[in-house]
């Protein structure tokens, strides 16, 4: 099943150890979990319309997430409407990637361009999981989650409109009614966790995403979730086994792959944050750019500075509309400034 949790709180993670200072303390900042803002520029753009079908020319089976990215960073999610179309209207001039996921079907990625226009529409075909078989290694879809019955699948696809709606009251009464309905259901568990996280109720959250766990324990998602709560408090350790666990059943997963890079970095493990960061972009798909800022971190504990340096350039050719680019360049100007006045001492 889809599931916002991952997003919303590792997006948030993003924010808060990006803007920590340059010895990369995490502290207690973790329990300021929210949205955070797009990476992209916003320019005028035509709309955009996903249209995903099915392999066996049937109804798609419930709402599907399409999460759409750009230069590595999600920048736009919603969610397949009864005809099976996902809308967005405010995607800027350029190259996007769309990952299409959700319950009964295979995780399936298309790539695409928004050029200037008046609407521009995308086919995207995924394939259905038959009852009983699991999903391909990387996918959403668990087992327990294939099975699950029709008021409980009721409950959470409302549940995900509500929260798609910001209504973060509705859709927690319709996912507590679904699992109720069906315990076994880890996607509403983890969606229930973040809904607890973006209130601070970080116990309440730190449940749920175990529970998530329990009922499946090869849900990423929730994996990822809980391992941002433990690095909040402190327990970076703990976080990087979950982190671990995942990397294992999602070797190329960009956000797993940059979240353990992080949390090795707080566990003082410099040379393995240095090599994970880079497999990301050594991964075959969603190359996440904010590796390069865990890696000069490292690099800078490391006193290597001319590595550093190449690490912070090569975020800001990337993303230079990120909302860390002024972290990154102040950084840069400090390291450099540094370099310059070695440079000068020993002439």
């Amino acid at each position: 099943m889809p599931r916002l949790g991952s997003i919303q709180v590792f997006r948030t993670f993003c924010v808060l150890f990006l803007a920590s200072s340059a010895t990369a303390q995490f502290g207690t900042r973790g329990s300021g979990i929210s949205s955070f803002p797009g990476v992209s520029s916003r320019r005028a753009s035509p709309e955009v319309v996903i249209e995903v079908s099915i392999n066996d020319q049937a109804s798609l089976p419930g709402a599907l997430l399409v999460e759409v990215q750009q230069s590595g960073s999600r920048v736009a999610r919603t969610y397949t409407d009864s005809s099976g179309r996902a809308t967005f209207p405010n995607l800027g001039i350029g190259n996007y990637t769309a990952t299409i996921s959700g319950i009964g079907v295979e995780t399936t990625t298309v790539n695409f361009s928004v050029d200037p226009g008046l609407m521009q529409n995308v086919s995207a075909e995924v394939r259905r999981v038959p009852e009983g078989e699991h999903a391909p290694p990387g996918g959403l879809v668990d087992a327990t989650e294939l099975r699950v019955p029709k008021n409980a699948r009721k409950e959470y696809d409302k549940g995900l409109q509500d929260f798609r709606d910001n209504k973060f009251d509705k859709a927690e009464k319709h996912f507590i009614k679904a699992v109720n309905e069906y315990p076994k259901l880890s996607s509403a568990w983890n969606n229930l966790g973040t809904i607890q996280a973006r209130r601070n109720n970080f116990s309440l959250a730190s449940d749920c995403f175990h529970r998530a766990l329990e009922e499946n324990p090869n849900n990423t998602a929730a994996a990822r979730n809980l391992a941002l709560l433990l690095i909040g408090q402190s327990q970076s350790k703990e976080a990087e086994k979950i982190m671990r666990h995942a990397i294992a059943l999602e070797p190329n997963q960009s956000e797993s792959l940059t979240l353990l890079a992080y949390a090795e970095l707080m566990n003082g493990k410099f040379d393995e944050a240095i090599t994970t960061a880079r497999k990301v972009h050594t991964g075959p798909k969603h190359i996440n750019s904010l590796c390069h800022l865990v890696a000069a971190r490292a690099l800078e504990a490391k006193k290597d500075n001319a590595a550093a340096i190449e690490e912070y350039k090569l975020f800001l050719e990337e993303v230079p509309n990120a909302p860390q680019v002024k972290i990154a360049q102040q950084a840069l100007a400090r390291l450099q400034s540094q370099q310059a006045a070695t440079e000068h001492a020993e002439k």
